[in-house]
């Protein structure tokens, strides 16, 4: 009965935090409450418990993630329009190293300049990177993607693959992803 009331008073604090902060409390109690030796009816209300906080959890990440792309694709939209008729767009971009983002910020910068061979950068919090490489006229031209995002994560040890037109992959040590950035700079000038 004590644990069952440990677990239900630090159910109820995770209850008054607030949403964003909820993701590591919310693995471990869950983690606490399977493991836990209680009745089957006191843990079949914590888990109610907890699966009702992670459903609001889960709604807040979500409309933080969708805050997030929004910001990034303005940002990135706005960089690609300053840059007027270049020929190529390397930037690095905060999407908290989400993969769907960094798609829907490239989505986004390809439809503001079609013409454009455009190459995105994350970082994400496990210290790596992520990179995609998009080239213009569908990869029929000098660029192909996944020759420019190899010769770009060579200089980094990274991995990644694609097809002529779209690429990514990843950048195994972000305190390398400046010298990345410098080789698809380079790489992408060299072929168009």
């Amino acid at each position: 009965i004590a644990t069952g009331d440990a677990l239900q008073a630090r159910l109820q604090t995770a209850a008054t935090m607030p949403k964003n902060e909820l993701g590591p409390v919310l693995s471990a109690l869950k983690q606490d409450i399977d493991a836990a030796t209680m009745s089957y009816g006191l843990k079949g209300q914590l888990r109610v418990h907890h699966d009702a906080l992670t459903k609001e959890y889960m709604a807040e990440k979500k409309q933080m993630a969708s805050q997030l792309a929004n910001v990034a694709i303005a940002v990135v939209v706005k960089q690609i329009q300053a840059l007027g008729d270049a020929k190529v767009a390397v930037l690095q971009v905060d999407v908290g190293g989400d993969s769907k983002m960094l798609k829907s910020v490239m989505a986004a910068a390809q439809k503001t300049a079609p013409a454009m061979a455009i190459c995105l950068a994350a970082t994400s919090d496990d210290g790596k990177g992520s990179l995609m490489c998009s080239a213009p006229d569908s990869g029929n031209g000098a660029l192909k993607a996944n020759e420019w995002l190899n010769a770009s994560l060579a200089a980094a040890g990274g991995k990644g693959g694609g097809k002529a037109d779209s690429a990514q992959g990843q950048v195994p040590d972000v305190s390398l992803l400046g010298a990345v950035l410098t080789a698809a700079k380079d790489f992408a000038d060299s072929k168009l």
